[in-house]
């Protein structure tokens, strides 16, 4: 847990996101399975970045799958509502599209699919 700020950091320069500042991250905790050998409490890790971030949180089973699906519904959540917040709704409801979205659909409708 030591180490989420600076991979989220280093991930963003990475990745380089339109908006940074609201990509969407959740963080998982595995080997929940193994209970006996956990290292940090659930109440902690919940504490030492993910209320301080925002950031969802879930203790997941690769080795039983348990949690791993809600896991990915999340940050598909999270990431679907980011992206229409993107889109901003004109008065006669038509939507502006960044320029790369517009470049795109140019190119579609032109037949020239870059796909």
């Amino acid at each position: 847990f030591q180490s989420l700020s600076s991979w989220k950091d280093e991930f963003l320069i990475q990745a380089a996101p339109a908006d940074p500042d609201n990509f969407p991250f959740v963080v998982l905790g595995n080997k929940v399975d193994l209970e006996k050998e956990r290292v940090v409490s659930l109440k902690k890790a919940r504490q030492l970045f993910c209320s301080e971030n925002d950031t969802p949180y879930f203790e997941t089973s690769a080795k039983d799958g348990r949690n791993v699906e809600e896991a990915f519904e999340a940050i598909a959540r999270l990431a679907q509502e980011r992206e229409i917040d993107e889109f901003e709704i004109t008065q006669d409801n038509g939507v502006i599209l960044d320029e790369e979205e517009e470049g795109r659909m140019r190119r579609l409708r032109r037949g020239n699919c870059a796909c």
